[in-house]
């Protein structure tokens, strides 16, 4: 009899032991379940805030980073571009996605710098350092614009395709010398084989070929004409030389 009464205690002991183990996964799983509700409604995005976006609209940078089921959590956003695997548009040098609030997230971008455009039909096609059509637009923008090349391909994001490609690196490079000069043009003329660039009243003669050192000489001598009308030939110009010529616009009778 005792033997009998030792070996029930012994599995109602058992038992019990099962039923606290069952109970504590119920409840660890009854709190996991609390913690995923909790950060899911908690951290569920309700509004986007954006910042250092000119030529890219808010709504074009929110859709961005919409790329699953969980990119309307922003916990898990801002975990996801911290660790450098969020999705990032084409026209964007950078971008830092942060938490405002759980429910507000702040999204900050560095565009690429439009350097130049070009019209195709009724609207302009904006184009960065390297090429990339990063904007096209029914607007006209301050940026300087490029005639004389015929566009064979102008997708979003994509690198602009020309007839002439050459031709079309060349005033790639003059954009990128522009750039570091810091001088603004008004227009880029190709024409036969030759770039020109209008400066005010100045037309600058470039040839086929650009140089750092031909652009270098733009700044001082535009300054020293002071307003004088005319063409400033570099087209021939090497390091070194010392004779640039100016040809003064002939007065109209």
């Amino acid at each position: 009899m005792e033997r009998e009464r030792n070996a029930r205690r012994r599995k109602n002991a058992k038992k019990k032991k099962q039923a606290q183990r069952i109970y504590a996964l119920v409840v660890l799983i009854s709190g996991l379940a609390i913690i995923i509700m909790t950060v899911l409604l908690l951290f569920h995005i309700q509004r986007i805030e954006v910042k250092g976006n000119e030529y890219c609209s808010d709504r074009e940078v929110a859709e961005s980073i919409k790329s699953g089921r969980l990119s309307t959590n922003s916990l898990y956003l801002v975990l996801q571009y911290g660790m450098g695997k969020g999705n990032v548009l084409p026209c964007f040098e950078s971008m830092q996605v942060s938490m405002k609030n759980p429910w507000t997230v702040q999204i900050r971008v560095k565009e690429k710098t439009i350097v130049a455009g070009m019209k195709e039909g009724e609207q302009y096609v904006y184009f960065d350092s390297e090429g990339l059509v990063v904007d096209k637009s029914a607007v006209k923008k301050m940026v300087p614009l490029v005639e004389g090349i015929t566009l064979t391909s102008s997708g979003e994001y994509k690198v602009l395709e020309c007839a002439d490609t050459k031709l079309f690196s060349e005033v790639l490079d003059a954009c990128r010398e522009l750039q570091n000069y810091n001088l603004s043009v008004d227009k880029i003329t190709c024409r036969n084989d030759r770039i020109y660039l209008r400066i005010a009243n100045v037309k600058v003669n470039l040839g086929e070929s650009i140089s750092a050192e031909k652009i270098a000489q733009i700044p001082p001598i535009i300054e020293k004409l002071g307003g004088q009308e005319g063409t400033l030939h570099l087209e021939n110009y090497a390091d070194g030389q010392e004779t640039i010529t100016f040809e003064k616009a002939k007065k109209s009778k």
